[in-house]
């Protein structure tokens, strides 16, 4: 990231003109586009695309100045019409209600970095003006309704792109061949093609992306051999199922999937393989137990070391392989494709939390791997069998979305205990922002506001049907402690889906936790399990914008001589004594109309209303949140570190 900024910079400098900027007006084109003729009216996200909008509310768009650096949005509040010209960065629109279609004016922000229109219902195809952006280096279209042929300018992108994502829509046709020659895409590390309608060979550039750690063709209509090739790559994911492959299968020396393939050697030619379909597995040497050593357990005072060998066990199913704890393994998602098993090795970190059901670490990478959050569950913790918890773990992993801290792999133990491995996030919990005593207040009412949106699309998005078999998909344990906020004052979601990894007895656990800290829905205390999960979130999200509203923690509070708070009932108090505007925040009460407060007050009820049923979906709490927009965004944030007491 740093690298390329600083590339960008010198490329602004030598190229930079009097003329304004025409990626704005481009984005006007764009959002026309991608809001389509459905006759639903305005998509609620693009709106805040106009002229009255400083550039830092344009939703799911982050600029670059003119000489190449990120423009702050914590200072700035240009707008149309600006004499400082301003260029798209990035543009992440996940899970964003778009029905639209791909615009070609894509093409041609020139300095386009990243795109991210995955899980949304967008139709027709893929313009060929897309290969113009030359600068793309993320590339996300899954799960969408896109169809027809893949142009061959899509690979024009090679020489920056690090991922590319088009699973889950309806290509089809061959994959073409790039159009320009001595394509290598180099820096391709992750290249998702499943569940299309694609067909013929794998073309053989694709052995020789060198670059190449996740390769997914599942569900597609694939034939022929499995190019040799794709064994000399260094790859550690690979998913080629459920296609029409014949011939033998290659060496692999990595888990991975042939399910679905009936022709392929192994079947009736090649018994004594003992493939039958599916050939598994493990690097010799590397992967096996995971051993934690802790010098202190006081947070922020002990170090970590992971210590992986290879049991050298091979498996001829991954269903077996899922059952059996003895069995280690390593699987990595969006954005940790480079992860390997050194990293883990080499890790160091911190411990900077600790629950009932896992301990959460802060590593850093050895080399230029950077800093990574990993979570440590042990064996007796995690949901059985062990194929549940990889399925579930499989699909958390392959979540994107700006407003989720990403699931970037997980390796298990030999014993049976799992390591999730997150993006590291640098900044603050929320908890932590609102709280702290030399923090609360520079948190204005404006920027609790977006960073309260940020957190209902985040769990908009996990609330999304991503599927025939995926129908249920919820947070769980939302609390202000794990809402992370990075340095644009984005809100990140943590822990999501945890109640999908966790047995029972741990699953209680956590409940019981979140009921010492406020956030658990009377049923799901009632009950000791949650029977609907997005009307939990719902609940939980009520809870933490009252806190935000109100400027105090929910639950129990130590320096309140341990009295719990609950605060739904604190405001029933106050409205029945008709004292409503004294349970705000005075920062809040400053910035904000008193009507608008009380809607938002009632709509916060709303989320915590006793009865589930009775509760809003976290679309229709979007679209109320947009309708209660601030109307100042002045004075929204000022820097101000936050130490503790011991660092005071």
């Amino acid at each position: 990231m740093a690298t390329s900024v600083f590339f960008l910079s010198l490329f602004f400098l030598s190229h930079a003109s009097a003329q304004f900027s025409s990626d704005p007006q481009l984005l006007f084109q764009i959002k026309e586009i991608l809001e389509g003729k459905t006759g639903g009216g305005q998509n609620l996200l693009l709106s805040t695309w106009n002229l009255s909008f400083p550039f830092c509310e344009w939703r799911g768009i982050q600029w670059l100045n003119q000489n190449g650096t990120i423009l702050d949005c914590q200072s700035s509040s240009l707008k149309l019409p600006s004499s400082d010209p301003v260029y798209v960065y990035s543009i992440q629109l996940s899970a964003s209600g778009l029905t639209g279609r791909l615009p070609k004016e894509l093409g041609s922000l020139n300095f386009l970095e990243k795109l991210y229109l995955n899980a949304n219902s967008l139709t027709g195809g893929v313009p060929l003006e897309l290969g113009n952006s030359l600068n793309l280096r993320f590339l996300s279209l899954g799960q969408n309704s896109l169809s027809g042929g893949l142009p061959s300018s899509m690979w024009n992108l090679c020489d920056n792109l690090v991922e590319l994502d088009i699973s889950e829509n309806t290509f089809s046709g061959f994959i073409p061949s790039p159009a320009l020659p001595n394509t290598t895409c180099s820096k391709l590390q992750r290249l998702d093609l499943g569940s299309n309608h694609l067909q013929g060979p794998v073309p053989a550039f694709i052995s020789s992306l060198t670059g190449l750690h996740y390769l997914d063709l599942h569900n597609n209509s694939f034939s022929g051999p499995i190019p040799n090739d794709l064994a000399l790559l260094n790859l550690t994911f690979l998913d080629l199922s459920f296609n029409n492959f014949s011939g033998p299968i290659p060496n692999f020396t990595l888990d991975f999937s042939v399910d679905g393939n009936p022709f392929l050697c192994g079947q009736a030619y090649c018994k004594e393989t003992g493939a039958r379909g599916k050939k598994l597995g493990m690097r010799t040497g590397i992967l096996a137990a995971m051993v934690i050593s802790l010098v202190a357990f006081l947070v922020f005072g002990a170090s970590l070391s992971f210590c992986l060998h290879s049991s050298g066990k091979k498996k001829k199913k991954r269903e077996l392989q899922d059952e059996q704890n003895e069995e280690s393994r390593l699987i990595l998602f969006h954005g940790g494709a480079n992860l390997t098993v050194d990293d883990l090795l080499n890790a160091n970190g911190v411990v900077i939390g600790k629950t009932g059901y896992g301990t959460l670490y802060k590593a850093t990478v050895a080399g230029d791997g950077g800093t990574l959050i990993l979570r440590l569950l042990q064996e007796n913790t995690v949901r059985k069998p062990h194929s549940t918890f990889f399925s579930a773990i499989r699909l958390l992993g392959n979540l994107h979305h700006e407003n989720l801290v990403p699931i970037k792999g997980c390796y298990q133990g030999e014993r049976g205990e799992k390591l999730l491995v997150y993006g590291y996030v640098e900044g603050k919990n929320l908890a932590e922002m609102l709280h702290c005593s030399s923090m609360q207040n520079q948190l204005r009412w404006a920027r609790r506001y977006e960073i309260a949106l940020g957190i209902a699309h985040g769990l908009a998005f996990l609330h999304s049907d991503f599927g025939e078999n995926i129908i249920n998909v919820f947070h769980g344990n939302l609390k202000s402690k794990n809402v992370m906020i990075d340095e644009f004052y984005v809100p990140k979601l943590m822990d999501y889906g945890m109640s999908e990894l966790m047995n029972p007895s741990s699953l209680t656990i956590m409940l019981s936790t979140a009921a010492e800290d406020g956030y658990c829905a009377p049923e799901a205390s009632k009950l000791k399990k949650i029977i609907n999960g997005r009307k939990y979130d719902v609940y939980s999200f009520g809870i933490l914008l009252l806190e935000m509203m109100m400027g105090r923690p929910a639950g129990r509070c130590v320096s309140d001589r341990d009295e719990f708070v609950d605060l739904p009932t604190m405001v029933k108090r106050a409205v029945l004594e008709e004292k409503s505007m004294y349970i705000f925040d005075e920062l809040v009460l400053g910035m904000e109309e008193e009507s608008v407060l009380l809607e938002l007050l009632q709509l916060a009820m709303g989320c915590c209303a006793p009865l589930p049923s009775v509760r809003p979906d976290m679309n229709e709490v979007i679209r109320k949140l947009e309708d209660l927009r601030p109307t100042s965004i002045s004075s929204m944030y000022t820097s101000v570190d936050c130490r503790s007491d011991s660092e005071a």
